[in-house]
């Protein structure tokens, strides 16, 4: 187990911390970032799981780092979208360039077997596995991946198909509106069933990401709020969804 662990003095100042910095908790993210360093280190591995086969999810890192459950959500998806981390299609947590940055001759070892799962990471790009949500398509043939697609895309079933469904529609219009490329993953799922659950319906749902689009486009600030943790979460859903006018904007 490695007791130490090596950063560039000019770490606050690096490009991607600065911008992580600015965001919503950013501070957290940035202990969750150096956290996350920190569980490779004493693991001497550069592809975190709580142990072989095992994946963390967002509650149990939340759990070991004193994290909120939901910063620890919203730091993976920052984090992977900086290529600062990849998450592996069995939910490992990967570091890339750790081995290299850190100079463990376990990591080293660790190289290839990690290498190997970004490749497959990368080729499976059609399941969807985020933060505990596991998809075995490998182990799958081609047509049990056609036949469990939908299931494999969200773990709830029939109600589950409904939910990712709900999910693409609303996150297709916030890509297309707002420029970025956010996915399908768990997390945004699940607020998304459960605002299906308060009784909001996807029109609604669209109407928030249209109003907010409109409103936040042009603000260079506040364009970094346009997310589903932002748009989606329970706490101002209502309110967004009342700056909604039919003379403002129309979602159909």
């Amino acid at each position: 187990m490695a007791i130490w662990l090596k950063l560039d003095t000019g770490i606050l100042s690096d490009e991607k911390i600065e911008l992580i910095r600015t965001l919503p908790e950013g501070d957290s993210l940035f202990v969750l970032w150096i956290g996350l360093l920190c569980m490779a280190m004493k693991k001497e591995t550069d592809c975190l799981y709580i142990t072989q086969g095992i994946p963390y999810q967002a509650d149990s890192l939340s759990k070991v780092l004193k994290l909120k459950v939901d910063t620890v959500k919203l730091g993976l998806e920052v984090l992977e979208r900086f290529g600062m981390v990849q998450i592996t299609d069995d939910g490992g947590i990967v570091i890339p360039k750790l081995s290299t940055h850190q100079s463990l001759d376990k990591l080293t070892h660790t190289r290839e077997l990690t290498a190997a799962r970004v490749r497959k990471l990368r080729e499976n790009k059609k399941s969807v596995t985020r933060y505990g949500v596991t998809c075995n398509a490998t182990e799958e043939t081609r047509e049990e991946k056609k036949k469990s697609k939908s299931v494999r895309q969200e773990p709830h079933g029939t109600n589950g198909n409904k939910v990712f469904d709900a999910t693409k529609n609303v996150i297709d219009l916030l890509n297309e509106k707002a420029g970025t490329a956010f996915r399908y993953g768990a997390g945004t799922q699940d607020k998304v069933r459960k605002l299906l659950k308060k009784g909001y319906t996807v029109q609604d749902m669209r109407q928030v990401v249209a109003v907010k689009c409109l409103k936040w486009g042009s603000d260079e600030k506040m364009r970094e709020y346009l997310r589903p943790t932002t748009l989606f979460g329970p706490e101002k859903f209502d309110d967004y969804l009342g700056e909604y006018g039919k003379e403002m904007l129309d979602v159909d």
